[in-house]
């Protein structure tokens, strides 16, 4: 399924800028300049260019727990055939509503506590008065798909009014409306369960939390790892550091530094979040959207840096193998990776069963921290809870962590077009590797481990 973004306004393409042009499709027009094709999902940014465009149609607005309906002139066939795999609930002092559903079941409630109180997934809310439904998503406005039920197809609004056009939510919404389209088949259908399915599965790993990554990781002694890279980079190649990448950059907080030293440094991040806040920054690298695991664009590397542990974000020795291959190829001959790793030390004693409450003006965030020792999977969840009025809109990430055991990676460094050549701490300068490594996962909070490039070794 291919989607497309009618923008009214260029400029709010500069909020997209580092999100994923995949594959599937992502297309970035002007709303008069389009060729829709059948399978083509159009997606509007808010509510008045939706109805510019589409006319005043029925509106559903999914989220995780319900669906509420604004009943407008629409296509009455679909809707009741829609209706009919629904509870359907409507407002007493609805009386349009009512008439509308005179051959229908429903329920009929005073208050709208009376629907939430319902369990089921599966209710709807019938309204035929814009207010009260607009009042309603409003008092959690990223946590809603909004679907314009149109007489040939289906189309998707952002709603962006609701959120002023704020770039973290903008993105929210973005990754929703994507997850969407990756997961229709016809667009003939109403997708109600589809979108509640994109929608409980999150937002995507750093999406609310990268305006609060900085701030989080206050406590990093950034010039001291910065020093340390660069002594390590002189003690183990040969070559000048001039040209570094960095993978995984996050904010690029390292990557600034070897900036500000005078080299060419370009840097990557899957998450658009993280890219957007590093683009801030006045001496930022170049930057650009990437997987770990992705083809490295450029070649002839002095140096590839990727730091906190983001390594252990690749779940098998696959990726792991995958990332190696692509960081050989694209390092110069002589050149270096440095990677460190969150060992089980550190999941033991600061990330098993641990919980952090953090009280902000208009939030409140719940962290929690588990450690599978059987699997050696560390998992983090992050609750957003921001307020709305009184009220509180839920936002949820997780993050899953593998914990490798030094000699894994150990192993699977043999088998890569790489070469190891030395184990390190930010506290000593001493080189654990081949000699002084045992026992060292349950000794270390974190490890760097240094790999060189022979160009004899690189496999065709």
């Amino acid at each position: 399924m291919r989607f497309s973004l009618l923008l009214s306004d260029v400029s709010q393409a500069d909020i997209l800028r580092f999100y994923p042009k995949r594959d599937h499709g992502f297309w970035q027009v002007a709303a008069d300049s389009i060729d829709h094709p059948k399978d083509l999902l159009e997606i509007c940014v808010s509510f008045e260019q939706a109805l510019q465009l589409w006319g005043d149609v029925p509106h559903l607005h999914v989220c995780k727990s319900y669906g509420i309906l604004l009943l407008n002139k629409g296509p009455e066939l679909r809707i009741r055939q829609f209706l009919a795999e629904h509870e359907i609930y409507i407002f007493a002092t609805d009386r349009r509503a009512a008439a509308w559903l005179a051959e229908e079941e429903f329920h009929s409630v005073e208050y709208l506590a009376e629907f939430y109180a319902n369990p089921s997934t599966s209710k709807l809310l019938l309204s035929s008065n814009r207010e009260i439904v607009k009042l309603i998503i409003s008092t959690a406005p990223q946590s809603y798909l909004h679907i314009f039920l149109r007489d040939n197809k289906i189309s998707l609004c952002l709603g962006a009014e609701l959120w002023q056009f704020q770039a973290e939510a903008f993105r929210t919404a973005f990754y929703f409306a994507e997850a969407l389209c990756m997961q229709l088949r016809n667009l003939d259908l109403i997708p109600f369960m589809t979108a509640q399915t994109c929608l409980k599965q999150g937002s995507g790993a750093y999406s609310f939390f990268a305006n609060r990554y900085d701030s989080y990781m206050a406590h990093v002694d950034y010039e001291l790892w910065f020093h340390k890279l660069k002594s390590w980079q002189k003690t183990y190649s040969s070559r000048p550091c001039h040209r570094v990448l960095e993978l995984a950059c996050g904010t690029a907080n390292v990557s600034t530094r070897f900036v500000h030293a005078g080299c060419e440094v370009d840097a990557c991040d899957i998450s658009p979040q993280m890219l957007e806040i590093a683009y801030q920054k006045k001496l930022k690298p170049n930057l650009y959207q990437a997987a770990l695991t992705d083809r490295i664009p450029k070649k002839d590397y002095d140096l590839i840096i990727c730091l906190f542990d983001s390594i252990n974000y690749l779940s098998s020795s696959a990726q792991i193998a995958k990332c190696l291959q692509q960081v050989a190829k694209a390092l110069a001959e002589g050149g270096l990776f440095i990677f460190d790793i969150s060992t089980i030390l550190n999941s033991m004693q600061n990330f098993s069963d641990s919980c952090d409450y953090t009280i902000e003006p208009t939030a409140r965030i719940v962290h929690e921290a588990y450690y599978k020792v059987g699997k050696r999977e560390q998992i983090s969840r992050l609750n957003l809870f921001t307020q709305f009025g009184e009220c509180y809109s839920l936002q949820e990430e997780e993050h899953l962590q593998k914990i490798y055991r030094c000699v894994e990676l150990i192993e699977l460094i043999k088998s890569s077009d790489l070469c190891l050549k030395a184990i390190h701490t930010t506290d000593s300068k001493t080189n654990y590797y081949p000699k002084k490594i045992s026992g060292i996962d349950h000794r270390h909070y974190r490890l760097f481990f240094v790999l060189g490039k022979d160009e004899s070794l690189i496999s065709e």
